[in-house]
């Protein structure tokens, strides 16, 4: 009699972006798959997310004029992280992601376009593929469709994962057992991805791992508590980069939703509740949510006009907090300073030095401001009425450490053996980041999701 209570070609554990894309990889190639995913229904920090996957040298960016190289990607993120993301595993997912997001297009008939608007902090080109909604619950509805209609995958809901079971000499896994319906079920399988996301909704290990995060908001999905990390780790599985995290700076307070960063990167500035400025603003928003952090109450108060509005309308979470009202209108800045309780005066005088520092070439944080700089793409101009505002806090989204991987996606052994037939992507896998938030690029999280649960199933599937 088998030991197993079920059998497949492949297990695997977590049904987000990066499961999800693992799992129709698979089904192309014509393997029996299970996908088991402890909450009621697909989800992770890719409903929560915008949908923006970069990738670069797809027909999408040749078909605007857009010319851009997998290799640029590569610089890119090895700039942003100061080269402390493995090298390896870097550009394999650089030169995946353009095959990635092409296919998912064409196989899976997801709905992507290149996202003009604005550009992250970062970036060299306009690479950011997202559903036109601009939306990553869309993009989830969008996989989850697909999959849904291949007969060799099934997805078991309300199934947690309990334990990881290696074979005799621990280089390769038998398959898993889950928490299913009160009862314990054994899955082998010849394979096994582990898309179970991060660690940012485990308190005790955040508190370990990111103390400085460990009371700011949590805003990504409460399932991320690491399962996939800590049972792998058990077997001996290598972590890295475990303090890392995917930080947020423009929360609304108390509203609770995303504000998006394009208000930044097209002209707005950031003040304290003294009026003013306290920041470089060309930093990403990931390094930013320390410094709010730091701030008395942890509250910060943006500050944009009419093009930065316009520009970030395309954004879902942005529509949303205008119709909430989390973001307000003002005819001058006296309202504003009114509207936020900021002294009388502060804002005003804050926004004549800016606009003064502007006109001499240099901002107050000492950079140049002529022109935008070609690689971090911040807008530097005069502030105008209509202005807009916002209450804003820091929020922990998304945890980078994770298990360490080769390029084929593979885990490694804490004795610097592979796992022959164990796959890890998304953020139950070292991200991209490094071990700091500053290294994150906007969209690593989806990048590592979907290219290294791309890059897993091609693997897995051999």
């Amino acid at each position: 009699m088998s030991r197993w209570d079920v059998e497949v070609d492949v297990v695997i554990v977590g049904a987000g972006a990066c499961g999800l894309v693992a799992a129709s990889a698979l089904a192309e190639a014509g393997l029996d798959v299970v996908v088991v995913e402890k909450m009621s229904s697909p989800s992770g920090n890719t409903s929560l997310s915008q949908g923006m996957i970069p990738a670069a040298g797809t027909r999408f960016q040749r078909d605007l004029g857009i010319d851009d190289r997998p290799e640029t990607l590569f610089e890119d993120i090895m700039k942003k992280n100061g080269g402390t993301s493995d090298k390896q595993v870097t550009r394999a997912v650089s030169e995946h992601a353009w095959r990635a997001v092409e296919w998912l297009v064409e196989g899976c008939h997801v709905d992507l376009s290149v996202c003009t608007d604005f550009n992250y902090p970062g970036f060299s080109n306009y690479r950011m593929h997202a559903p036109p909604s601009r939306s990553g619950r869309d993009l989830l509805i969008s996989l989850e469709r697909h999959v849904g209609k291949q007969k060799n995958v099934s997805i078991a809901t309300r199934a947690a994962l309990t334990s990881i079971v290696p074979d005799a000499d621990g280089t390769r896994i038998d398959g898993v057992q889950i928490l299913q319906n009160n009862e314990m079920m054994l899955i082998g399988a010849k394979a096994t991805i582990l898309a179970s996301n991060g660690f940012g909704g485990n308190r005790d290990m955040v508190q370990r791992y990111i103390p400085a995060m460990s009371d700011a908001l949590y805003f990504g999905h409460a399932g991320n508590t690491g399962d996939g990390i800590l049972m792998a780790s058990e077997i001996g599985a290598a972590v890295g980069s475990m303090s890392g995290f995917q930080g947020h700076a423009s929360v609304a307070v108390p509203h609770g939703i995303l504000i998006t960063w394009g208000t930044v990167m097209t002209g707005g500035i950031l003040l304290n509740a003294s009026g003013e400025r306290f920041t470089n603003e060309i930093q990403g928003y990931s390094e930013m949510a320390l410094e709010v952090q730091r701030l008395p109450g942890s509250v910060a108060f943006e500050l944009f006009d009419q093009v930065s509005y316009d520009a970030a309308s395309s954004i879902s979470d942005f529509r949303t907090a205008v119709e909430a009202k989390a973001v307000r209108k003002f005819d001058s800045l006296e309202a504003y300073e009114a509207a936020f309780h900021l002294p009388p005066g502060s804002v005003c005088s804050t926004v004549t030095a800016y606009h003064a520092s502007l006109q001499n070439g240099l901002d107050s944080d000492g950079r140049p401001t002529s022109g935008v700089d070609p690689f971090e793409r911040r807008e530097r101009r005069r502030l105008a009425p209509p202005y807009y505002g916002v209450r804003i806090g820091p929020a922990l989204f998304h945890t980078q450490g994770g298990l360490k991987t080769n390029e084929h996606a593979q885990v490694i052994r804490r004795d610097g053996r592979v796992f022959k037939n164990l796959y890890a992507g998304g953020g139950a896998a070292e991200g991209l980041s490094g071990p700091h938030p500053k290294g994150y690029l906007s969209g690593n999280g989806l990048l590592s999701a979907v290219t290294l649960g791309y890059i897993a199933g091609l693997h897995a599937s051999q």
